[in-house]
Parts: C-alpha cells; sequence; structure tokens
C-alpha cells in the first residue's frame, strides 16, 4: 500500500486570490462568448453527417486529404468505435443532396484509398430549421442550470457553523 505524506494547504488565507482568479475566468469566458460567439457543430447549424465503415485502417488524415479536393466548405473527419472496427464520421455543414454528396465522397475514398469495398453505415441530414431549434433548447438549459445555481445559496441559506439545516 502506498502511503502519503501528510498535506496541508490553508486555502482561508488565500481566498482572495482564488476568488480573483475564478473571476478573471469568468470574465474572460463571457468577453469571449461575446466577441468571438459560440463555435456551433453541425448538429446546431444543419448539415450532413456521414458514417464510413472501411475493411483496414484508415487515418483521419488520409480521408481529410481526400475529401478536400471536393471543395465542401467546413467539413470534419472523426474516428468513432473501438479502433478494430475501422468507423469514420465525416460532418459536413454545406447544404446539398444528400445522395449525390455521399455518392461523391464514397466515389473519392475508394479511388484515392484503393480500396473497392467501404461501407457507408449512416447517412443523417440535419436542415438548419432543427439546428435552430437545438440551439434555442441548449440556451434554455444554460439558462435554467444558470438560475438555479444562482437560486441555491439563497435556498440554502447558509447560517453560521452550529445550526446548518435547510429551511422547508
Amino acid at each position: 500500500m502506498i502511503q502519503f505524506k501528510a498535506f496541508h494547504f490553508k486555502f482561508i488565507p488565500r481566498m482572495w486570490y482564488f476568488i480573483l482568479l475564478s473571476a478573471l475566468g469568468v470574465g474572460g469566458s463571457l468577453f469571449l462568448m461575446a466577441t468571438q460567439g459560440l463555435n456551433y457543430g453541425t448538429d446546431f447549424k444543419g448539415g450532413i453527417k456521414l458514417q464510413y465503415r472501411f475493411p483496414s485502417p484508415v487515418s483521419e488524415g488520409e480521408a481529410r486529404r481526400l475529401i478536400e479536393p471536393l471543395n465542401l466548405g467546413d467539413f470534419s473527419v472523426q474516428k468513432v468505435g473501438i479502433p478494430e472496427e475501422n468507423r469514420i464520421v465525416i460532418k459536413i455543414e454545406k447544404q446539398e443532396e444528400l445522395e449525390s454528396l455521399s455518392q461523391k465522397i464514397t466515389e473519392n475514398l475508394k479511388s484515392g484509398l484503393g480500396i473497392a469495398e467501404i461501407t457507408l453505415e449512416q447517412e443523417e441530414s440535419v436542415g438548419p430549421k432543427a439546428g435552430a431549434d437545438l440551439r434555442k433548447k441548449a440556451q434554455l438549459a444554460i439558462m435554467a442550470l444558470d438560475a438555479h445555481l444562482h437560486r441555491l445559496p439563497f435556498r440554502l441559506r447558509l447560517r453560521p457553523r452550529g445550526d446548518r439545516r435547510i429551511d422547508p
């Protein structure tokens, strides 16, 4: 069994440093959100998600290199599942006909990798209206969480040490 040396760090005397550090972090985050905005993904903006399964391992870089010449705009390539399954998800923010776009990408991957058997396991299309609805629901959830966290100290009414009870 590992025994650790007793460690004592006095937080209370340094409380104001930690409060200042926390306030700077929150203030910086709010500033960046106000100036840069949030980086919404395909689920919130709308777009297409394609999931492929390959017979042999394929790197994300290889797939990205083969898709870039199609000029699809903003897209992401990501490995999913366990490594032995050789699955890759491609998310594209450009709206186009799902059929033609998935065929273009599949053909490009087949010819570029020299693999004849690539399985397109899943095709999903999220429209901008569904994305706007998701964005609104996410913002409402964040506001509800924020309101709840601001309500807690008043609800619990923190009391002097001897009387720590919650009022009904």
